[in-house]
């Protein structure tokens, strides 16, 4: 009997979709931090078309949970009317975004919306975007390619989303992307955030960047872009000559450690700025470190 009751037990993949589609629906309900000016942009926008969530809104509700999250919201609406959708971005006063979309600044939350027809990988043709779960395409990073239906309340997602998240590994969903610079930070910062591995494709995207740009530019990037930086207190070049190392290896995946004791062993950290780092990670362990776009 037992074994035929254990043969029907929902596995963790189900388990962590009906967690994460309870989580996004108390989002949308909950009265506190005064998220139902969120859930009446998003009945706005359900006025006009098909409405969901996507992205990092999702990923860090997995991760941390609502309690934790402060960060905008990402919208995509498949309007009825192109028109009709450019004239209610009119009437919010929603400025245009440097990715085709619109961004809004609510009493206390940010949100940003996307017609379906003009997403970026639509636009530039990377990804052919026609229904809803095109979505899942258009993506840079696996792990924000899931969706939250607001009028069916329901996690849109590939079967194997929650145990890549549960694998802890950070891949490359589609490469094009219009921000190459803004996403190796990301990845750099999500890696440190969660303990993350990174796949050889993301590996070699960042190694690129890295690269590509001078290390005080990326600085500086990241402190304009994103609250408590962390770049300034790691070694470039220590992380340069790891992920060179990792790409030259057989391995699949490569870790970005997130504490400072590991750190020296392969993202390297200025010895000078060590005590420092150990005051500031402390406080990042505590604290929801990726807002503004992420």
């Amino acid at each position: 009997m037992s074994t035929l009751l254990s043969d029907h037990r929902p596995s963790p993949a189900y388990r962590r979709r009906a967690s994460l589609q309870k989580k996004a629906t108390y989002f949308f309900s909950s009265t506190r931090e005064k998220r139902t000016e969120v859930a009446k942009f998003a009945s706005e926008l359900e006025a006009l078309g098909e409405t969901v969530a996507i992205g990092g809104f999702l990923r860090d509700l997995l991760l941390d949970g609502n309690r934790r999250f402060s960060s905008d919201v990402d919208f995509v609406v498949k309007p009825a009317s192109l028109k009709e959708f450019e004239r209610k971005m009119r009437s919010l006063n929603a400025e245009r975004n440097r990715f085709g979309g619109y961004a809004i600044q609510l009493a206390r939350w940010k949100v940003e919306v996307w017609p379906l027809s003009t997403t970026w990988a639509a636009v530039h043709q990377h990804v052919e975007v026609n229904a809803i779960p095109d979505l899942l395409k258009v993506t840079f990073f696996t792990w924000d390619s899931i969706l939250y239906s607001v009028s069916k309340k329901r996690i849109i997602a590939t079967e194997d989303y929650f145990d890549k998240v549960d694998q802890r590994v950070l891949d490359i969903n589609l490469r094009p992307n219009p921000n190459p610079t803004g996403n190796a930070i990301r990845a750099i910062r999500y890696a440190h955030r969660w303990g993350a591995y990174v796949s050889r494709p993301l590996a070699d995207h960042i190694a690129c960047q890295l690269r590509d740009n001078d290390w005080s530019d990326l600085v500086r990037y990241e402190y304009r872009s994103f609250p408590n930086p962390i770049l300034r207190f790691l070694d470039p070049e220590a992380m340069q000559s790891a992920l060179d190392s990792f790409l030259r290896s057989s391995r699949t995946v490569h870790k970005l450690h997130a504490y400072p004791e590991q750190m020296s062993m392969e993202l390297g950290m200025s010895r000078r700025n060590s005590a420092e780092h150990v005051r500031v990670q402390s406080k990042y362990r505590n604290h929801t470190l990726i807002r503004n776009t992420e």
